[in-house]
């Protein structure tokens, strides 16, 4: 079954920015905009956001990699030191802001987002997985022993030593296709609520 899900990780991983265009629409299309849930939605996209820049700016432009997951360094400062996949956790974060934001919680709407993306992420984290403990073995092994996968430990014991720093530049170019994304979903759904 395992080796199902890492197979099935590969395709998400190849197309995982496109995953959530069908996501994006619904949100424009079903969004009915209150002040509450607009700003309880833009501070949780802003969070998810601002998480991913602060883990691109050590992962760099590898983060953009769509045919394999593979890596030249194991990366394990800045957030990497309490998660090992804080970018996809910034992801869940803008998912459900924009759920939030756009007031779309018809039945089962947010379950059915949050369910279909853990999915999405698990299998792509299980395929990630298999290639970074190829590649970095007993270091890897003790980085996973270390940090858990999905929910930060803000007390991690890492005994792995690193030099590796936090680059915006970097970090802003990396970011760049999916910082105009997320203005474009944003304004999609304000100009159709504030419009006649």
């Amino acid at each position: 079954m395992k080796r199902i899900v890492v197979r099935l990780g590969k395709v998400f991983f190849r197309i995982r920015g496109l995953t959530p265009f069908p996501f994006y629409i619904t949100c424009f299309v079903y969004s009915r905009i209150e002040l509450f849930f607009f700003l309880t939605g833009f501070l949780l996209i802003g969070l998810g956001e601002c998480l991913r820049i602060f883990s691109v700016g050590y992962l760099g432009i590898s983060s953009r990699k769509t045919r394999n997951a593979d890596a030249d360094e194991l990366i394990v400062s800045g957030p990497y030191r309490f998660v090992r996949n804080p970018i996809y956790l910034g992801n869940i974060l803008i998912y459900l802001g924009f759920t939030v934001l756009s007031n779309v919680f018809f039945p089962l709407f947010p379950l059915m987002t949050f369910v279909f993306f853990v999915f999405v992420y698990y299998s792509i984290v299980l395929y990630e997985e298999s290639g970074l403990s190829r590649r970095f073995d007993l270091k890897y092994q003790k980085y996973v022993l270390s940090v858990p996968r999905f929910f930060p430990r803000f007390h991690a014991q890492l005994q792995i030593n690193s030099t590796q720093k936090f680059d915006a530049a970097m970090a802003l170019q990396s970011e760049k296709t999916t910082l105009i994304v997320l203005v474009l979903a944003f304004s999609a759904i304000v100009i159709k609520n504030y419009t006649p």
